[in-house]
């Protein structure tokens, strides 16, 4: 287990219960790509120049290398996803990031042999904070906080696909990534691994509060784990849902 915060990073040895003190954070991104090489830290935006907003770690030795900056230059919504192989690339112009409210196209590249390849120069419109996960052996981009379209990419054929998408979401965490059979993307929908089926996540009154919605959400297996925090009423509410199989 990697623990990175402020200027300090640790590694926990869950056989020994030993941490290590690692080299510091170099100013590492906004989320975390496991990956077989380490855990990779993205940046959300890239900003112009030259320096470097994508770092890798390597846990055995504790040492930060960084990714090289991806072709596209400044741009927000960035995200990333890793096929078991190769790292993908989701990244937005900086002129399409303020009209995506209602969808506009990203742009989709390939880390291979060190460098980047721009695989798609407009892709189908995305909204804001639809990120990329691999999901039954396709690049999906599931629908975000701002609802939308969810779409996938078959690499193998080079072509994207409407998913089938639901308007009664009744419940909306944060992503919590792929499970085993379904996909929990943030939307408040789940999409199945073979991408033909969609449904929604149970109402969580429970977790609801003014202008705010539940804070984290994560797999355990088949099971989904929902909490949320009560700021006033300083408390915290945890649901768990085993979502029946796809179809």
């Amino acid at each position: 287990m990697v623990v990175v915060g402020g200027r300090h990073t640790f590694a926990l040895d869950p056989d020994t219960g030993a941490w290590r003190h690692l080299e510091p954070s170099p100013g590492v991104g906004d989320f975390l790509i496991a990956t077989d090489d380490g855990p990779v830290f993205v940046a959300y935006q890239q900003h112009p120049g030259r320096k470097p907003v994508d770092w890798l770690l390597d846990p055995d030795t504790g040492q930060w290398s960084a990714l090289p900056r991806d072709p596209f230059g400044e741009s927000y919504d960035r995200s990333m996803a890793w096929d078991g192989q190769r790292l993908w690339l989701l990244s937005m112009a900086v002129e399409n990031h303020g009209a995506a409210y209602e969808g506009a196209p990203s742009r989709l590249a390939v880390l291979e042999n060190g460098r980047w390849r721009v695989v798609e120069e407009e892709t189908p419109p995305v909204t804001y904070e639809q990120d990329l996960w691999w999901h039954g052996e396709r690049l999906v981009v599931a629908v975000g906080e701002r609802l939308g379209s969810s779409r996938a990419y078959d690499p193998a054929t080079g072509t994207w696909a409407a998913l089938p998408s639901r308007e009664d979401v009744t419940c909306q965490p944060p992503a919590a990534g792929p499970g085993p059979d379904w996909l929990s993307g943030g939307g408040g929908e789940l999409v199945s691994a073979a991408l033909d089926d969609t449904r929604p996540l149970p109402p969580c009154p429970a977790l609801r509060r003014r202008s705010a919605r539940p804070d984290l959400a994560v797999w355990a297996g088949e099971t989904l784990f929902v909490w949320g925090s009560d700021f006033e009423d300083k408390s915290t509410t945890g649901l768990v849902w085993t979502p029946p199989p796809p179809g």
